[in-house]
């Protein structure tokens, strides 16, 4: 999946906890990546043609720009779950309702 996003030039990188990087990669952890919101739907075109689905979160929260994926590593049967971000939201952890446009800078 990485190489074929990569192939596209899609805009996107490892954003959140990375201190647990090794621990999202191996599929301990959820990945959160931040997507430039003019690639977003190429990179889901590239995540639902490498079988992942797209779902909800476990308190059914929507939270704008969040997007959940889940799909499987077929070399490891590892469950890969992505958490996509087009926006960069902060606040409360229930609410996350601080919008910081920094996008394009980071």
């Amino acid at each position: 999946m990485l190489k074929e996003l990569e192939q596209r030039n899609i805009c996107f990188f490892h954003w959140k906890s990375n201190y647990h990087l090794e621990c999202a990669l191996t599929g301990v952890e959820d990945v959160d990546v931040l997507i430039a919101a003019a690639d977003f739907s190429t990179f889901v075109q590239v995540l639902l043609e490498q079988n992942f689905k797209q779902a909800n979160s476990v308190t059914n929260r929507m939270q704008p720009g969040v997007f959940h994926f889940l799909g499987n590593d077929s070399d490891t049967g590892t469950l890969i779950n992505i958490h996509a971000y087009t926006r960069i939201l902060t606040g409360d952890h229930f609410l996350k309702s601080w919008a910081l446009p920094l996008e394009s800078m980071l």
